[in-house]
């Protein structure tokens, strides 16, 4: 997304569509990419390297009204 990022159009998502249970999937992996995403309504964060099974259990965890935010690490 070259003119945004994630976290931006999460935010602006949840303006329009509170209701929604969105899940950051993305190539960063900081604590403060993920304390981002706890900060803009996002239910679930997925690395774009986690194993197929880990991302299934992501998206229904989520599907099931559950936050799936992995633990900050400093």
């Amino acid at each position: 997304m070259p003119d945004t990022n994630g976290i931006a159009l999460g935010k602006e998502i949840s303006k329009f569509s509170p209701r929604s249970k969105l899940v950051l999937f993305t190539m960063e992996n900081s604590p403060t990419v993920v304390k981002q995403a706890l900060e803009s309504r996002f239910f679930g964060f997925i690395s774009k390297s986690v194993e197929r099974e880990i991302l299934i259990k992501t998206l229904t965890s989520v599907g099931n009204g559950e936050k799936n935010i992995p633990s900050i690490k400093r």
